[in-house]
């Protein structure tokens, strides 16, 4: 029962501590418990009824990445027709792609519209002389705007366990050394076509947005930040 708020925890601290290896990690560890998959299986594996060489067959037929996405986003992304007839090529049963189908069409297929850095005025205070004076500062953030939201409670449609079968949507900003600069961990209530998140970056220079659910994996999106 505590595995799942363990590797919450585990993957919150590494994201305090700053370390985008370490953060990520954990969200593949989270991912590998949820799913019954190890690692470096293709996430396509995470479907039912797509055995290995079936994931091959589809890997080799669309590519390991299409644009940056996953094979398994890929397919997220398309028609069904079309996501029928790429499983029939790979060589599943009949029988079986109707429901594989469904079970793709249904994941999130939440998407990274457009992260820019802002600057914003704020008013601050100084101690001076005894007294309190006020001061404007300005305050960096990064603005990042996530389209097709679902809620965070959202049961998947496969998990080996009912406890898991929710996910968060998670939001992180790295600089160009890949040391994780902020984090967000989306709370969503209700479907909504945009959400904004503003998140505050200091004196960072953050030049990637990344979109990742902590319990499935291949469903991972990053876009560069606009600086202009």
């Amino acid at each position: 029962d505590q595995v799942p708020r363990v590797l919450n925890a585990l993957i919150e601290t590494a994201a305090h501590i700053g370390s985008m290896e370490q953060t990520f990690a954990a969200i593949r560890l989270s991912q590998m418990f949820s799913q019954g998959c190890w690692w470096n299986d293709p996430p396509l594996l995470q479907v039912p009824q797509i055995s290995r060489k079936v994931a091959e067959s589809i890997i080799t037929e669309v590519g390991e990445t299409l644009g940056g996405i996953s094979p398994l986003l890929h397919l997220v992304r398309l028609p069904p027709s079309e996501v029928s007839s790429i499983l029939e090529k790979s060589g599943m049963k009949p029988k079986h792609i109707l429901r594989t189908v469904k079970v793709i069409k249904q994941l999130p297929d939440v998407r990274i519209v457009r992260a820019k850095s802002v600057s914003m005025q704020g008013n601050a205070s100084t101690f001076i002389n005894g007294k309190i004076e006020p001061r404007k500062v300005i305050r960096k953030k990064v603005s990042v705007c996530l389209e097709n939201v679902t809620p965070s409670n959202t049961r998947l449609p496969f998990s080996t366990s009912l406890k898991t079968s929710s996910s968060s949507l998670w939001v992180f900003l790295t600089d160009g050394v890949k040391e994780l600069v902020k984090f967000e961990k989306c709370k969503v209530s209700s479907n909504r076509h945009e959400l904004e998140i503003n998140l505050d970056t200091g004196d960072t220079v953050p030049t990637k947005a990344h979109l990742i659910y902590s319990n499935i994996a291949g469903l991972d999106t990053s876009i560069s930040i606009d600086m202009s």
